[in-house]
């Protein structure tokens, strides 16, 4: 009988103990991804002020040269045109 409560034992503290490791290393992970979420987020801000900045840049550089604007998006499609014939 007292084997049986020693190893009653033994199981109840190392039950406890694989509990507290499980909590600590979930307490870990979710303070990474807290961390990484965070991070994640201010760099999506960062690229949204962008482009927004440079739409805007755009936005204004077409209605003061409208023509540059038509003769770039032709030179583009001559470009993309002679790369499609190659293949």
């Amino acid at each position: 009988m007292k084997n049986v409560h020693k190893l009653k034992s033994k199981v109840d503290s190392l039950s406890n103990r694989a509990v507290e490791k499980t909590s600590d290393l979930v307490a870990e992970g979710t303070e990474k991804a807290e961390r990484l979420y965070g991070k994640a987020q201010k760099s999506l801000n960062k690229a949204e002020k962008n482009i927004k900045r440079y739409s805007h840049k755009v936005s204004k550089n077409i209605q003061k040269n409208p023509a540059s604007i038509v003769l770039a998006v032709i030179g583009i499609a001559c470009l993309i045109g002679s790369i499609w014939k190659r293949k």
